[in-house]
């Protein structure tokens, strides 16, 4: 919420220099009235509004081309993102897994949620404390901070859609695997010089059989007889070399026929208004028509035996459903946000995500002030030193803010800057867990 003469900060990034100027991504804006007196020794401003806007797309080592810290005098309008904004999480240095429910990368959102935050004055003991990250009780900070509402520290499972924008996603999660790249299948010469020799097929079940020793035996059942059945019908190395080109060419088909198939429920759901309750019947019904849309064919697996990798033959089972997807889990924080949508979210389901939404990933609040007495990584000053933490930003599941490997940004300035005022001082860095 910037005035109107106040700028979007923009930086040329160290990393991708050829992609000229851009705009940096907004983080945060806290009103320096709210500010707890004693922070910083009494520096710092107290009136006004302090913002943070970073660029989460760079590593280590981070420069002046990564942060921006404004003070200004009063607000303006709530201000859109310039449309030259790039992607939250280019993919590069996290990987895209929590925006696997946008149909593509050039999907991806370029702003975060907005989530209205209160501060909250604690010691700074009670926000540092040493806890094994892996717990399943509430840290004593969060306790602290969230006036004893249940913590969970275990994300919920990823709900079933209650909008048709909820079946949408699926169908973006079904498609995206589908419609990625495949390489030219090449079999191994190791494997295809043993496919060769004499009474080697002869042992092939025996070595399925070593290999699926610790499987479920209902498992290794339906795997060993589909195997045996596949070398009855095969029973030569050029027939089931010959097959395997064969079934590569009918699987690389069935994708681009099971992609049409997810383009016509898409155009079918799209004849609904997104954020509007779907039927359970109606997702009931085009979850069964994607589980039966299965492709089951052979192909080989590589897998390690006798300390060497080898590859054998293997019965690979492809479903347009996808297994453990993740589709609607960033769908509830974003309709949790918006008080016109938060109703759509079933009770039960909130339930289960508002106290894992409370939990600190890794024990990282998000802090002002302190200083960090750990240096764990990136050369983050250890304290008491004559830098003052004006911002921490932690791994934020409600926010799905992923920083490194569940990490924090760490906003520290000068002692003498930060009595001019002088925020261009502010430097920027990155810790990793």
């Amino acid at each position: 919420m910037m005035p109107e003469h106040v700028a979007w900060p923009r930086s040329i990034s160290a990393e991708y220099p050829e992609r000229g100027e851009r705009p940096l991504h907004f983080v945060a804006q806290i009103a320096c009235a709210d500010l707890p007196p004693q922070l910083w020794g009494g520096l710092g401003p107290r009136h006004g509004w302090l913002l943070l806007f970073i660029d989460p797309n760079h590593f280590p080592p981070l420069g002046s081309d990564t942060l921006r810290v404004l003070h200004i005098e009063s607000l303006g309008p709530e201000r859109a993102a310039p449309v030259d904004l790039g992607p939250a999480d280019d993919g590069k240095h996290r990987g895209s897994d929590a925006y696997e429910y946008c149909r593509s990368p050039a999907d991806i959102p370029s702003t975060w949620r907005r989530w209205p935050v209160d501060l909250v004055a604690a010691a700074d003991k009670a926000l540092e404390e040493e806890d094994d990250p892996a717990r399943d009780t509430p840290s004593d900070s969060e306790m602290l901070l969230d006036e004893g509402l249940p913590v969970a520290h275990v994300a919920p499972r990823d709900p079933q859609p209650f909008t048709w924008r909820g079946a949408l996603y699926v169908l973006n999660v079904s498609e995206r695997p589908l419609a990625g790249s495949l390489s030219s299948l090449k079999l191994d010469e190791d494997f295809v010089s043993r496919l060769r020799k004499p009474g080697y097929i002869d042992t092939v079940l025996l070595e399925y059989n070593e290999r699926s020793a610790e499987w479920a035996d209902t498992y290794r059942a339906e795997g060993r007889a589909a195997l045996a059945a596949f070398l009855e019908r095969y029973p030569t190395a050029d027939a089931i070399i010959d097959h395997l080109h064969e079934a590569d060419r009918r699987y690389r088909a069935w994708r681009v026929s099971a992609c049409e198939r997810l383009a016509r429920e898409r155009a079918s759901i799209l004849t609904h208004d997104l954020d509007t309750p779907m039927p359970v019947s109606a997702w009931q019904s085009l979850q069964e028509r994607l589980k039966r849309d299965t492709f089951r064919y052979f192909t080989t697996q590589r897998k390690l035996k006798g300390g060497e990798w080898r590859h054998f033959l293997w019965e690979e089972h492809v479903s347009v459903y996808p297994n453990g997807y993740v589709a609607n889990f960033e769908l509830v924080a974003d309709y949790y946000v918006d008080t016109r949508l938060r109703k759509l979210i079933p009770p039960s389901v909130l339930s289960t995500f508002e106290p894992y939404w409370r939990c600190h990933d890794c024990n990282l609040p998000h802090h002002m002030g302190g200083y960090h007495d750990v240096d764990v990584q990136w050369g983050i000053p250890s304290g008491p030193t004559e830098d003052l933490r004006l911002f921490e930003i932690g791994s934020d599941s409600a926010m799905n803010w992923l920083w490194a490997d569940v990490g924090a940004y760490y906003v520290v300035i000068d002692v003498k800057s930060l009595r001019k005022g002088d925020l261009s001082k502010a430097r920027l860095y990155l810790e990793s867990h």
